[in-house]
């Protein structure tokens, strides 16, 4: 599951939501300024308005919660030790400290980039042996570190849910932005 569309699906969705709401505001002020309806009148449609977006608010933010939960718990259950994974000959290399070049190491764990416990072991095989480790870090980030990268792209997207329309933290170029940390980390 990409947990990142799945964000921005929310954060779409929203805006999608809030476009009636948005409407009746600025078509109350029009009214208002041509003089088609009274003060009060604007008022209460404004409040209305008001209402429903902060409903709508909460609900978004209330989904983006809900995901970050479901995020923490599939990024532990994939950084989970996995015994398999322990048998292949790659681990054995790794295990027996076997010398590898820069290079092996590389394409070792490249071959292994979807085995997080493999490349757990490869992290510690890298610290031990002339800073290898960036190799293996480059395919593997721990749960608690994609957590904490999901946890800050909630936390932007809160400040999108709180975006005037014309604001151009609605725009794509904002949304690649603040994804792009997260993003190749947040595919579970």
């Amino acid at each position: 599951m990409d947990y990142v569309q799945e964000a921005r699906k929310i954060i779409t969705d929203y805006f999608t939501a809030m476009k009636p709401s948005e409407q009746l505001l600025k078509e109350a002020a029009d009214e208002l300024h041509q003089g088609h309806i009274t003060e009060a009148y604007a008022k209460e449609l404004a409040d209305h308005a008001a209402n429903e977006q902060h409903t709508l608010r909460n609900n978004a933010w209330s989904q983006l919660e809900a995901l970050l939960r479901k995020f923490a718990l599939a990024a532990g259950l994939a950084d989970a030790p996995n015994g398999d994974a322990l048998q292949g000959g790659d681990y054995k290399l790794l295990a027996d400290n076997f010398p590898m070049s820069a290079e092996e190491f590389a394409v070792l764990c490249e071959r292994n980039k979807n085995n997080p416990t493999l490349l757990r072991k490869a992290m510690e095989y890298g610290n031990k042996n002339g800073g290898l480790a960036p190799y293996a870090k480059k395919y593997y980030r721990s749960a608690h570190d994609r957590v904490q990268l999901f946890k800050t792209l909630v936390q932007r997207c809160g400040a999108v849910l709180d975006a005037e329309p014309t604001s151009p933290t609605r725009g794509d170029a904002y949304w690649n932005m603040i994804a792009r940390d997260v993003e190749p980390w947040a595919t579970l």
